[in-house]
């Protein structure tokens, strides 16, 4: 029977919460509640959750119930063999005096534990890249194993003495993940011995004004609302941060709603003013962003913004990313990735990895490539929801046609993007996608979270709550109870919704950027003058459509036609789009491409940072300068040659400082041919794959050969 509510110490309900996950699997603990306690398991939780949280909920409820001394003995008497049941006491006290903080990182760890958030003790770890400091002479991020690698969040801030940091990564790096298992391993320290720390996530993209005609409200006034509205039991926010005894996390400042990018910059400016208006109290920031829209930065010179460069995945992490999950599956798969670059390139993504992961565990078939990764999430989602569930969102003639419905009970598709489009329900979540991106105020930008009555409204349906539900159903939309605000649950998963729609809509004005010098804003000096020397130099500002840009291209009728309106506004971008191993362009378009983006590495005219943009194009789509052959050691790229013709050739010289340099002489040289840069990345990695470390000949010095044995 329910007794008074009683509150368990960290240490008590994390010792607790350990036994029972080691003890019990879903099917056993709701035996055990409905047999020795007359208690449904349902009625506490929802197995989808997932099992951990499953069992802290038990554990949440049992405390608010009085029943936490039964719970621990039915447990005790049903899995007698357990070491860690047992060694519990039969009893446990209740804190004399109530701890509202130890509820809050219990209910922490609880939500984080969920399935919704896929932090499990599987993590395959990430590499973290600090950089050198603005004082660094040289490259600011060195890639070396003794320079400030680390993967570990909390191990870095532990060994930096600036208390404000950026984690910068492309999209679907894992930046959310790692804040949040931050946030998730500092919250179980908390309960296990508590140390006075606050730990407050806070997303960026809800940094927004009131309405669209006026401005958000300074980012401490901004965040105390936040606090107290999520936690309006809790102590003020002031005094942690003044204390110094605040982690806070924000997330997604490239997702901050703006008008334009001098809005955009504006608001940067509000949150450095922040970072030097109160960084003096020794609390510490630590923001997120994508790499490609961090044209801002967030030091000053007043306090310097440390950067964390979230590496790709290696090739030894992805392989035991997918020995964890897929086990005996994972060997061709790996296989499959090790024959094409740029497969494995896409997958040094945890995002896309993860979603790999369950596509092959469901289908056994290798996507083609980002978009056909997110289709298939959705697909998956969808038939969970219509076949296993039979949820009446999804029934036929409600959000879906009965051949919508037909079409995923027998997964039967006409391509690799398909969704059903009979019924209104994609239709609809994809103008929302594109709506919200387009900006529901006066022209804002990014990922947004909004109200869910403007939701409504930018449904443009006499009933959208359905909807709504649905999305949140299917894990694409995101709602937040306390605000009732909602987002996608993932930028890339807004971005491939509103692609469905720039798909069938293109509108190059939309990405047009400027990359004349003259026509640059911020200029290159005006960049250069607020930077430090050894500051990494960002890129041109980007339109926040970059990704939904490239996800368009694989979607649309005329990938060709798709490509060629947008060289004209945004050359790097179409070659982006025409390299998608997902679009088929013609062979002349790729030259087209090529050629103008060669052109625009020699333009005087152009902006360093253009050029900079062109060259990684031209990386992506493929050098012609570089062209690709098989022999018989491999494959290799040819590169351009110099030649040299046969003469006679005065060598050395009588005034060098070397000893080895002197005297001039003259030899005869035969005529020879050399390659006109230094060997690429590129070329390089052809060797590796070939197997050049393995095979001795090509060390040619029994140093090198030293060397190559470690």
């Amino acid at each position: 029977m329910p007794g008074q509510p009683v509150q368990l110490s960290g240490p008590q309900y994390k010792a607790i919460g350990e036994a029972l996950m080691a003890a019990f699997n879903y099917d056993s603990l709701a035996w055990m509640l409905r047999t020795e306690l007359e208690r449904d398991l349902d009625g506490i939780t929802d197995r989808s959750v997932g099992f951990v949280r499953v069992v802290l909920e038990t554990l949440r409820w049992a405390e608010g119930e009085g029943r936490v001394d039964e719970l621990v003995a039915a447990a005790k008497v049903f899995r007698p063999g357990n070491d860690l049941l047992q060694a519990l006491p039969t009893e446990f006290a209740t804190a004399a005096q109530p701890d509202p903080f130890l509820a809050y990182h219990k209910q922490i760890v609880a939500d984080l534990s969920s399935e919704r958030y896929q932090i499990d003790r599987r993590f395959v770890r990430l590499t973290l890249l600090l950089d050198q400091g603005p004082d660094a002479q040289g490259l600011r991020f060195i890639q070396d194993p003794q320079h400030n690698k680390y993967d570990n969040l909390a191990t870095l801030l532990t060994q930096v003495e600036e208390r404000a940091l950026v984690l910068l990564g492309r999209p679907g790096s894992g930046k959310t993940t790692l804040l949040r298992r931050l946030q998730l391993e500092q919250s179980w320290e908390e309960l296990a011995a508590a140390t006075g720390k606050l730990i407050f996530f806070v997303s960026l993209n809800g940094y927004r004004a009131a309405s669209p005609d006026t401005a958000p409200p300074e980012p401490y006034e901004w965040l105390r609302q936040e606090w107290r509205r999520r936690w309006p039991h809790l102590p003020p926010l002031d005094g942690y941060l003044q204390q110094g005894q605040l982690l806070l996390l924000l997330d997604g400042l490239n997702e901050m709603p703006h008008r334009d990018k001098e809005d955009y910059r504006a608001r940067i400016g509000q949150w450095q003013n922040f970072i030097r208006q109160t960084s003096h109290f020794g609390s510490t920031f630590l923001f997120s962003c994508r790499s490609l829209d961090y044209s801002v930065p967030l030091s000053s010179e007043a306090v310097t913004v440390r950067q964390v460069q979230v590496e790709p995945l290696s090739p030894a992490q992805i392989e035991a990313f997918l020995a964890v999950h897929l086990g005996e599956k994972s060997a061709p798969i790996w296989q499959a990735l090790q024959q094409d670059s740029q497969q494995l390139a896409l997958f040094a993504s945890p995002f896309f990895l993860r979603l790999l992961v369950e596509q092959v565990g469901g289908t056994g078939k290798m996507p083609a490539g980002r978009a056909a990764l997110l289709t298939g999430f959705v697909r998956r989602t969808l038939r969970r929801e219509v076949v296993e569930r039979q949820h009446r969102l999804f029934a036929p003639d409600t959000l879906l046609s009965e051949d919508d419905v037909q079409q995923v009970i027998h997964d039967q598709w006409a391509t690799p993007l398909d969704l059903p489009t009979e019924g209104q329900l994609f239709r609809k979540l994809a103008a929302l996608a594109f709506a919200m991106q387009t900006g529901w105020g006066a022209g804002e930008g990014g990922q947004v979270r909004v109200p869910e009555r403007k939701a409504r409204e930018l449904l443009h349906d006499e009933q959208p709550q359905p909807l709504i539900a649905a999305g949140i159903q299917l894990n694409v939309l995101d709602k937040e109870l306390a605000t009732r605000e909602l987002a996608f649950y993932h930028q890339l998963l807004q971005e491939y919704f509103a692609a469905r729609v720039l798909a069938q809509q293109p509108d190059p004005d939309r990405l047009a950027v400027a990359w004349r010098s003259d026509a640059v804003r911020p200029s290159l000096a005006e960049l250069l003058a607020k930077l430090a020397v050894s500051d990494p130099l960002p890129a041109l500002p980007a339109t926040g459509w970059e990704e939904t840009t490239v996800l368009a291209a694989a979607m649309t009728a005329d990938p060709a036609g798709f490509v060629t309106q947008l060289i004209p506004a945004n050359l790097p971008l179409a070659a982006r789009c025409a390299a998608s191993p997902e679009v088929a362009v013609p062979p002349e378009l790729v030259e087209r491409l090529q050629t103008a983006l060669l052109a625009r590495l020699a333009e005087p005219q152009a902006d360093l940072r253009a050029r900079i943009a062109a060259a990684e194009a031209l990386g992506e789509l493929g050098d012609p300068r570089f062209p690709r052959f098989s022999g018989p050691h491999g494959d290799y790229l040819r590169p351009p040659v110099a030649a040299i013709p046969a003469g006679t050739y005065t060598i050395g010289d009588d005034d060098s400082g070397y000893g080895d340099e002197k005297p001039a002489h003259q030899v005869e040289v035969a005529a020879f041919a050399m390659g006109m840069f230094p060997v690429t990345n590129a070329e390089y990695r052809l060797f590796i794959e070939a197997g050049g470390y393995e095979d001795e000949r090509w060390w040619t010095t029994e140093a090198a050969r030293a060397w190559r044995r470690g």
